[in-house]
Order: C-alpha cells, then structure tokens, then sequence
C-alpha cells in the first residue's frame, strides 16, 4: 500500500471515528480486539501449536477479551 493511500485510510479513520459516539466507539475497540484474536486462533490452527481443547474454548467465543496461559 502506498503512503498516500495508508495516510488518507488513517483520516478517513480519525473522523469516522470522532463521530461514533463513545460507547459504540468502545464496542469498536472491543470487536478489533477480537478480531485479532481470532486471527491468532487461526494462524495457531495452521501450525497446530495450540491444543484443541483451547480452540475449541475461544471459538466459542465466550473468551473475548481475555488471554489464555
């Protein structure tokens, strides 16, 4: 990605994101945090470095949020 393109996604970004009122703006944050964890579950899925008994227990999804040991 050229630096124009990432510098105008990062403003749209910033005002999109001062119009969004605090509590959906912290349910946003909340979701993308989420998100990477679930980017993690998969890659630890495809180098099965994870026990399946933890997998199953975050793609349940009552985990968000939270970090396994």
């Amino acid at each position: 990605m050229s630096p124009r393109v990432s510098l105008f996604l990062a403003n749209l970004n910033k005002y999109t994101i001062s119009k969004i009122p605090t509590v959906l703006r912290r349910n946003i944050a909340i979701n993308q945090y989420c998100w990477s964890d679930f980017t993690l579950l998969q890659r630890a899925k495809s180098f099965q470095k994870v026990d399946q008994r933890r997998i199953a227990n975050r793609s349940a999804g009552g985990s968000c949020g939270k970090k396994f040991a």
